[in-house]
């Protein structure tokens, strides 16, 4: 019985050296700090990430992104950013998690709109809740669901769901419209995980 096989094309070396040279000089020598501080984002590293094309290679050319869909490409550049720094490499990705239900359900417009500055060179951090309490990992049995309305205000949020520590609400908005999760003020308890890759 022969193994499975994955040949390695130059393009993804050379995306992954570019991966790897990143994480060396500019996520290792800040990890160990950032993590033992439990500090912010750290926001100028994701531009200069952006800035390499590192935060959005995953996002389809339409909205500036690099367009790469290979499975075996992602798993090089996320290996040699995680060698860096587990959290920090997956703050630098993290706008392909977002941006996966927005691809999936979103309209054109909130694509444009969303994806669009994902893939700029300063591009804004993202979350995804897909948690809740009484659910564990089960999206499907959420239960907090965002209303559109029409009146001036803002839409409204039926609960108020605990996540790690502090409280994110998830909209499941009406109708598969993409949405956004919006975090309370962080907590005073540390936090047992990544702490450069941040759940507030």
């Amino acid at each position: 019985m022969s193994g499975i096989g994955f040949s390695v094309s130059d393009e993804q070396r050379d995306l992954a050296a570019l991966a790897h040279e990143f994480a060396e000089k500019e996520l290792r020598p800040i990890a160990r700090a950032v993590d033992e501080a439990d500090v912010e984002p750290q926001i100028e590293v994701v531009h200069k990430a952006a800035a390499l094309g590192l935060t959005s290679y995953m996002l389809p050319e339409a909205y500036g992104g690099g367009g790469i869909e290979s499975l075996v490409t992602d798993c090089l550049i996320v290996e040699e950013l995680s060698w860096g720094d587990g959290g920090l490499g997956a703050l630098v990705t993290s706008g392909g998690f977002f941006a996966d239900p927005i691809l999936e359900l979103g309209s054109d417009e909130q694509k444009a709109r969303l994806l669009g500055p994902l893939c700029g060179e300063r591009p804004p951090l993202t979350a995804l809740a897909t948690t809740e309490p009484d659910h564990g990992s089960d999206a499907a049995g959420m239960t907090t669901l965002a209303t559109r309305v029409t009146a001036p205000s803002n839409d409204r949020i039926n609960s108020f769901d605990w996540i790690d520590d502090q409280t994110l609400i998830f909209d499941r908005v009406e109708q598969r419209d993409a949405k956004s999760i919006w975090p309370s003020p962080r907590s005073s308890l540390r936090r047992l995980s990544m702490l450069n890759s941040s759940t507030r």
